[in-house]
């Protein structure tokens, strides 16, 4: 069973993962707060148990009666963030590194082999 499909078409949640989830990934938060995450995670096609979303209480204007209360929220973590690029095809970064040529140095009479040196000044 994939991680993306733990709230199947009756609601119904896997066992397992809710336990990972409750006691692991997002300790004390509320169950409804959690399913906010699950559900959130099955329309982006997202696995929860690579937490890329955080539960984030903000405090917010209730409407009806103008006053602030504290809702939990859903935030996007550097993980989603990163799992977009994944997918995109445009993660920067993960190539391997390319040097450029080796360049020995004399610095005080001594030859030091430099790869990839910073731009060396000479005096004068």
């Amino acid at each position: 069973m994939s991680n993306i499909t733990a709230i199947n078409t009756n609601n119904e949640i896997d066992q397992h993962i809710w336990s990972a989830l409750k006691n692991s990934l997002y300790t004390g938060a509320k169950d409804e707060s959690i399913k906010m995450v699950l559900d959130y995670c099955k329309a982006a096609k997202l696995d929860p148990m690579q937490k890329p979303v955080h539960i984030v209480p903000m405090s917010v204007k209730n409407a009806q009666t103008g006053r602030y209360e504290y809702k939990d929220v859903v935030m996007a973590g550097v993980g989603l963030y990163r799992i977009q690029a994944a997918r995109s095809n445009q993660y920067a970064g993960v190539s391997e590194p390319e040097f450029g040529e080796d360049v020995t140095c004399n610095l005080g009479g001594v030859g030091l082999l430099a790869t990839n040196p910073p731009n060396f000044r000479q005096s004068v």
